[in-house]
């Protein structure tokens, strides 16, 4: 995918994750994360990405770096509702130059809490790590 394709999906998502502090760390990794729903991307952003922009649509994105720099992560979880219905998540690795994410996307509604619980386990760390956290949707 072209880097300039790569620069808007940055720019659109790195505010939310840093006014919302979307990042924690795991031994020598830094893992950010970010949910929204997909009517938050610009159309050519969703397109490039293959994703569907949608009111019933949300996105979670997970980058893994290490040492500053990105690198290839198995990322698997489910999200839940408060009243405990699972949402699914099937994530993809998306490659850009020497940029890496793993998009996950899943079913939302309007003014819904979801908790996400996933597991990310960088490609040569011996280990995974469990990253929790819960989103609010205001769909457009």
């Amino acid at each position: 995918m072209p880097a300039r394709f790569t620069a808007l999906l940055l720019c659109l998502l790195l505010p939310s994750l840093l006014l919302a502090e979307r990042m924690e760390r795991f031994d020598d990794y830094e893992i950010h994360y970010n949910a929204m729903p997909t009517t938050r991307l610009l159309p050519q952003v969703a397109q490039a990405y293959n994703l569907q922009r949608s009111r019933v649509q949300g996105l979670v994105m997970v980058t893994v770096l290490q040492d500053g720099r990105p690198v290839s992560a198995s990322v698997r979880g489910n999200a839940y509702t408060d009243s405990g219905q699972q949402r699914d998540i099937n994530f993809r690795e998306v490659r850009d130059g020497d940029a890496v994410y793993n998009l996950g996307t899943y079913r939302i509604s309007d003014l819904e809490t979801l908790r996400f619980d996933l597991t990310v386990r960088p490609e040569m760390g011996d280990r995974a790590h469990p990253l929790g956290f819960r989103e609010q949707f205001f769909v457009d």
